[in-house]
């Protein structure tokens, strides 16, 4: 595979990206298989067999799909750096989109493996409480602006279909919509008479939108007891837009995360401002980042490490 910057920066991918198979191109890999004989001792399951041949029902549930995601995106990490491509050589920054800020944060060095992991278990258990205590989902919106969100959102409140949020902000006219699953076919409808398309995702529930309250107690005892520190390179928050400046921060960002929306168009702006000859590095399931981040700017370069 070309590495064709010396500049990069390092994106992963959040959940959705999922399919079972995932990890069949690079199993062998020494460093792969040590990546998940670590996780299998941590999960008390065989990771690697999940993702490999599933069931894919199994892999689609919040418990089990964002572990897989971590751990699947840090091995096609690992095949990045055997390639060249390594926070010594030419890697400025990191970020990941939703569950993907988490593996961002332990490829920098801000908490280990093991205790970046032992965090990705509660934080789906916690999201996976809180799915199951109202029902709700996210929705994906392409084609409308801003205006015509709000809007939408606004008329969703107000017809009684409960809370209605933009849960991603992924670009200009494409972004992600938390609201309850009796909304459903009314937000679709919607869209489809404004001109756009819609497209419900196979998650358990509205991620970051007030209908993952449940959650943050829980997830934030255990962000509070994790042993975190400063990471080796910038991370950009989710929350912000911009690089973590604190331990602080990370502890309080990554909970209010769970409920807040995901700015990740100004992540994308503000790493390809500070960083303007940077070469974007995804690793993870398919391409889902790459294809929002083309979205944006159709000259980005992007190197895709898919798996």
């Amino acid at each position: 595979m070309m590495y064709r910057s010396s500049i990069s920066c390092m994106l992963f991918p959040g959940q959705g990206a999922q399919y079972v198979g995932m990890t069949s191109q690079i199993q062998d890999f020494p460093a792969v298989r040590s990546l998940f004989k670590r996780a299998n001792e941590i999960l008390g399951y065989d990771l690697q067999s999940l993702c490999l041949t599933g069931p894919e029902s199994k892999l689609q549930e919040t418990l089990y799909c964002q572990p897989a995601m971590v751990v699947t995106s840090l091995a096609a990490a690992s095949i990045a750096a055997k390639d060249g491509i390594t926070n010594d050589d030419g890697i400025q920054a990191v970020t990941g989109l939703s569950l993907g800020e988490l593996t961002a944060l332990i490829f920098a060095g801000a908490i280990s493996f093991e205790a970046g992991l032992q965090l990705v278990v509660v934080r789906a258990a916690a999201l996976q409480m809180a799915c199951n205590k109202v029902s709700s989902c996210s929705i994906r919106v392409i084609g409308l602006d801003k205006k015509q969100i709000e809007d939408l959102c606004n008329v969703v409140k107000l017809r009684g279909y409960g809370d209605c949020s933009v849960s991603n902000k992924l670009f200009p006219i494409g972004c992600t919509i938390g609201s309850s699953t009796q909304a459903i076919n009314f937000i679709s409808n919607y869209v489809q008479q404004k001109g756009g398309r819609s497209k419900v995702f196979a998650l358990s529930g509205a991620f970051h939108s007030s209908y993952m309250s449940p959650a943050t107690e829980q997830f934030a005892a255990a962000v509070n007891k994790a042993p975190f520190q400063l990471p080796k390179l910038p991370v950009y928050s989710n929350v912000t837009g911009k690089p973590y400046s604190s331990v602080e921060e990370i502890q309080t960002l990554l909970v209010e995360q769970l409920t807040s929306c995901v700015v990740w168009d100004t992540v994308m702006e503000n790493m390809m401002k500070d960083y303007p000859q940077c070469s974007f590095v995804e690793c993870g399931p398919g391409s889902q980042v790459n294809l929002i981040l083309k979205k944006l700017n159709k000259q980005a370069e992007c190197i895709n490490y898919s798996v």
